[in-house]
């Protein structure tokens, strides 16, 4: 390379630079005129992150921000179940903010606000989720419990790909006493305001219930009865089939069944964080008509240091269809001290 095509390479990258350093500045304006600068992360439950130079990931909530400023692309959601596309842009006006798309700007007031994600071109900044673990252990009893579980969520615009598991097994001596689990690939997508369409394929166990395997799939019409920035509580029906095997039979049987779900789930993400995860899911019988499953679960955790929380894991499972055995019954509950981890 020539002197000159050096000098030329090194004034380009100097010019370049300063727009390029820009585009990573993002602007969080306070209600009492402080203006906060670093990289605008998102808006959930009630609560903005951003990273900043030397402080790390730092977090305001949502009611003392009058504004925000970036020229990312975000995907905003609001009460009225609307979603707008677009950078983010300050106002006059106290507590709002524009949403700039192709030449267009659409002023909301902050509070309205679900939530504020980027939309990302990499995929692992499109990737979210939390991984858990716990166990329990009586010398007395000689049972020990344990439970894994995680969630890893992948983001796009308009949609949401969701893996789960969840597993508990109860341990004495030096075997398995019981063991179940739940494994599942959940697919959800906006479709209008207040409505979303939500397909799922997964697997689940449960010796207590005589069930070896059962793998599903189903799908399911959600609408959303409250939806805002701490808070979702939404209501799905649909239809769910697949094989399962049992337990003492080596024969499969192939299932139908219809599916009400009521999910609510509770943030308060400000410093400590307390989260709420509710799910009732009844499941009547279509094949097997006078057939029910019944399956409850709660997870109510708190942070405890930065993204790590501990939480108490509760489910409940009813299945009037069972064979009743020595060891096998018609319902199934358990409780779990867990802890875990999140990123994002």
């Amino acid at each position: 390379m020539t002197k000159s095509s050096l000098s030329l390479l090194l004034l380009l990258l100097f010019k370049l630079s300063p727009i390029t350093y820009a585009q990573k500045i993002d602007s969080i304006y306070h209600i009492n005129g402080n203006i906060l600068t670093g990289d605008f992360k998102k808006l959930a439950y009630g609560v903005a992150t951003y990273k900043m130079s030397g402080m790390g990931t730092i977090s305001v909530d949502e009611y003392v921000i009058s504004s925000i400023k970036s020229q990312k692309i975000f995907e905003i959601k609001v009460k009225q179940g609307w979603v707008y596309y677009g950078s983010l842009d300050t106002s006059i006006h106290a507590r709002k903010l524009n949403v700039v798309a192709e030449g267009t700007r659409h002023l909301l007031d902050i509070p309205e606000i679900i939530e504020i994600y980027p939309i990302q071109n990499n995929f692992w900044k499109r990737l979210s989720g939390n991984f858990g673990l716990g166990y329990e252990f009586s010398k007395g009893s000689d049972i020990g419990k344990l439970n894994t579980n995680g969630k890893f969520s992948y983001r796009k615009q308009k949609t949401n790909w969701d893996f789960s598991w969840d597993t508990h097994t109860t341990f004495e001596s030096d075997s398995i006493k019981s063991s179940k689990s739940n494994t599942s690939l959940n697919y959800e997508r906006f479709m209008r305001p207040k409505w979303s369409f939500a397909a799922m394929v997964g697997s689940s166990h449960n010796s207590e219930l005589g069930l070896r395997t059962r793998l599903f799939l189903s799908t399911i019409i959600i609408r959303d009865l409250k939806y805002t920035n701490i808070q979702r509580f939404y209501i799905g029906t649909g239809l769910m089939g697949g094989p399962e095997w049992k337990y003492g039979i080596e024969k499969q049987e192939y299932v139908l069944n219809g599916v009400i779900v009521l999910n609510y789930s509770i943030y308060k993400l400000s410093s400590p964080s307390i989260n709420l995860d509710s799910q009732i899911a009844f499941l009547p019988y279509i094949s097997d008509i006078g057939r029910q499953r019944l399956n409850i679960n709660i997870y109510p955790k708190i942070e405890v240091v930065n993204n790590f929380d501990v939480g108490l894991k509760f489910y409940y499972e009813l299945d009037t269809g069972s064979e009743q055995s020595e060891t096998t019954s018609k319902s199934d509950w358990g409780i779990n001290l867990a802890i875990s981890y999140s990123f994002h």
